[in-house]
């Protein structure tokens, strides 16, 4: 019986409480005050939250640029310029390949035709009608076969991943902003908002790059003014290996 009573209190306290914020609805002075009220339980509420959260302990997080400094791995071997690799190249679906040696800051490049070309201080050279002539460079980005240049780049990219694989090939995945690329290979400042540039560095488990794959679409979609799917994906071996060879003069 007692609990019936109880009941029929808290419903009458119930149906009070709204009949008496109906009444305050219906002036501009009582509008104001549920107004206020809403918003002084909402902020209430959220403080309270903030503060909850804000004491709960924390897990420790590893930034990207303490796991940039544990890469085990070093661009060296690359930086001397000693080695063989293979070039590939897709544009919009259009492939491209080229093999060649790097020795000594010179390049001997064949493409898939049995072109040879030479590179060298900044100069390409390819034999026409058995004379060797200057002509325009054979790689889409002469930035990515410049030992200098890629150290730059990984340098100034932002550490994403690593990811061991069980074949103990490790994976390096960099992002890197193509108003950062458009400073480095232009030369220019620009100030922009872009999807970012994909750099992965294979690395054997003796910590020698393998391989290093690009994905410049964002960069070169900026450059051309037009919508670009373009990755790059250079190989590299024998270093240390290669032997003197002459230009052709």
């Amino acid at each position: 019986m007692n609990k019936k009573k109880n009941e029929t209190k808290k419903s009458n306290q119930v149906e009070s409480g709204v009949a008496y914020l109906k009444e305050l609805w219906k002036s501009p002075k009582g509008r104001a005050l549920l107004f206020f009220g809403f918003y002084f339980i909402f902020f209430l509420v959220l403080g309270i939250s903030f503060r909850a959260s804000a004491s709960a302990p924390q897990k420790n997080l590893t930034l990207p640029s303490q796991l940039q400094e544990n890469a085990n791995y070093s661009v060296q071997d690359l930086v001397n310029g000693n080695y063989q690799f293979t070039y590939q190249e897709n544009v919009n679906g259009v492939s491209k390949e080229l093999t060649g040696k790097a020795y000594n800051q010179m390049k001997q490049v064949t493409n898939n035709y049995g072109n040879m070309y030479f590179l060298y201080s900044g100069i390409v050279i390819q034999r026409l009608n058995d004379v060797w002539q200057i002509c325009d460079n054979p790689f889409y980005y002469r930035q990515i076969l410049e030992e200098g240049m890629l150290k730059k780049t990984l340098d100034a990219a932002t550490f994403e991943s690593k990811t061991l694989y069980q074949n103990k090939q490790t994976v390096y995945r960099y992002q890197i902003s193509t108003t950062t690329l458009w400073d480095l290979y232009q030369n220019e400042k620009i100030d922009i908002a872009d999807e970012p540039n994909i750099i992965e560095v294979y690395v054997t488990e003796n910590g020698q790059v393998e391989k290093i794959f690009y994905n410049y679409s964002s960069y070169d979609t900026y450059l051309r003014k037009t919508p670009m799917q373009t990755y790059f994906t250079v190989s590299y071996q024998d270093y240390g290996k290669i032997e003197a060879f002459e230009v052709p003069s």
